[in-house]
């Protein structure tokens, strides 16, 4: 009986210490895939990973980045050229912004800062500016896109009201500058654009907030509301 007893013993405590070992090697795993290095086939979810995932090298990062100027709309963002209609929004937080961003080439997708500013091309006057980190993932082309394609990783460039603008912001020619820094590295593209208050609900709200007269509080109610 004292045989069985201390065999048993042994063979329980093997099985501990397999099973032990066991989620070891799978926590090492695990770990390896989240802390190391992730390849460019990581974003398009052709290996298991996710393709919603930053890529933390797309391009050659020895190469200057490339970037294409984008607006919301398309899960891969809707390129911008001179002459472009971007319709802007109304968010929860109040306001009118422009969603905006960019794809690029030859950057760290998971270590970017976006800077997106707004100016009068005939003066140079910034009415608006915002900063905040961004991270892209591989979308077509190559290109690294934003990894979500409305506020996490665009710029919620808040344009009305402005106080800097001397003129209505809406319907009217406004270059768009767009810059990243790629933990020092950075590259500026910029677009001529108009903003359009179209889609914006209530219809009255967007050119009340964004017309050149914008006095505060004089939005809060449709034209002749009283």
């Amino acid at each position: 009986m004292v045989r069985r007893a201390s065999l048993s013993s042994v063979l329980s405590l093997l099985s501990l210490l397999l099973a032990a070992c066991g989620q070891a090697g799978t926590d090492a795993v695990v770990d390896a895939r989240r802390d190391g290095p992730v390849d460019a086939d990581d974003g398009d979810g052709g290996d298991g990973g996710d393709p919603f995932a930053c890529v933390p090298a797309i391009g050659d990062l020895q190469a200057a980045p490339e970037l294409i100027a984008i607006r919301s709309g398309d899960p891969d963002g809707v390129e911008l050229t001179d002459g472009a209609v971007v319709p802007m929004m109304a968010p929860p937080q109040g306001g009118i912004i422009l969603l905006v961003g960019v794809r690029a080439k030859n950057v760290d997708g998971c270590a970017l800062q976006l800077t997106a500013a707004l100016r009068d091309p005939g003066t140079n006057q910034v009415i608006a500016i915002e900063s905040r980190p961004a991270q892209l993932r591989l979308g077509g082309g190559g290109w690294g896109v934003p990894v979500e394609s409305q506020f996490f990783s665009m710029a919620n460039l808040a344009v009305c009201p402005a106080a800097a603008a001397t003129r209505d912001v809406f319907d009217q020619p406004w270059r768009l500058e767009l810059t990243i820094d790629d933990r020092g590295r950075t590259a500026t593209t910029a677009v001529t654009i108009a903003p359009s208050c179209a889609g914006v609900e209530p219809i009255w709200d967007c050119p009340c907030q964004c017309a050149a007269d914008y006095q505060p509080g004089v939005c809060t109610n449709p034209p002749g509301g009283g």
